[in-house]
């Protein structure tokens, strides 16, 4: 392994663990759900975020890193068929989502940076394992600033234990 001159390598996810990266995500949700709470007053926005939570378990291994656009417009007709209503979708909405996520500039987590650098300090080996659109991630870690801590850095469509033994 090119990794046997070290004590140890350290191995780090991106999203949700150096930068913050669901915010986006949970805002683009939560106009979903001021949409729908608009259009049906009364609605119980808990059972209508669950619903969208199976659904996107459902969807995640067909639609994949696109699942929340999917997600929202199958969760919309579903809830529409439940109410036995005609409603205009929110189509503005569904139509930015994909914009949107790749416009996103995830921020640091707090403490990131003094983490990475105390690590490599000790001399340990660090590798940046992350999964989701190469050119997103790719993106993600440009802006993180974080690239010159890591020995190895792996963008994978979704992680394994293959796909790690192979970056190792």
């Amino acid at each position: 392994s090119r990794f046997n001159n070290f004590r140890r390598v350290w191995i780090f996810g991106g999203d949700d663990t150096l930068w913050e990266s669901n915010m986006l995500y949970e805002d683009i949700i939560q106009q979903f759900l001021d949409y729908l709470a608009a259009c049906i007053p009364g609605i119980c926005r808990h059972r209508v975020r669950q619903k969208l939570a199976q659904i996107e378990l459902e969807a995640i291994g067909q639609f994949g890193f696109k699942v929340l656009e999917q997600s929202l417009s199958r969760a919309f007709q579903e809830v529409c068929a439940e109410f036995h209503l005609e409603l205009p979708p929110p189509r503005e909405l569904l139509d930015s989502v994909q914009v949107r996520m790749a416009r996103e500039r995830p921020e640091l987590l707090s403490g990131a940076e003094a983490v990475l650098d105390s690590i490599r300090r000790r001399g340990d080996a660090l590798v940046l394992f992350t999964q989701g659109m190469l050119e997103e991630q790719l993106r993600k870690i440009a802006h993180s600033k974080l690239s010159h801590f890591f020995d190895a850095i792996g963008v994978v469509e979704r992680k394994s234990k293959t796909s790690l033994k192979q970056l190792l």
